[in-house]
């Protein structure tokens, strides 16, 4: 398992969500338009952009979690049976902290 790629990707990821986080809270920030119509449609936004948001916050604390992970030599251990996660899960998902068999 190459350390420093997973590491990358994580890193990478970590940005994306941040990034995406900041957007969404920009969104909600930028207020309502002054036409009710738009406010109806803005409040529909504003549903999807809240589940969009508390995945983007779910999904970073999880790679959060897989680079502390990584920092004190636990990365890749299942949290469930304490097994090694399969390198091709890992490779899929970077910040799972379960085996395919206790995820399943």
């Amino acid at each position: 398992m190459d350390i420093s790629a997973i590491e990358k990707v994580l890193a990478e990821q970590h940005k994306e969500l941040t990034d995406r986080i900041e957007g969404i809270d920009q969104d909600f920030k930028s207020g309502r338009n002054a036409d009710s119509k738009e406010q109806a449609v803005e409040i529909e936004n504003e549903e999807v952009l809240s589940e969009l948001l508390r995945e983007a916050k779910e999904e970073l604390a999880q790679v959060n979690l897989a680079l502390q992970c990584l920092k004190t030599g636990h990365y890749g251990t299942c949290s469930e049976c304490g097994k090694e996660i399969g390198s091709a899960r890992l490779k899929a998902i970077p910040y799972t902290t379960k085996c395919i068999n206790c995820a399943t």
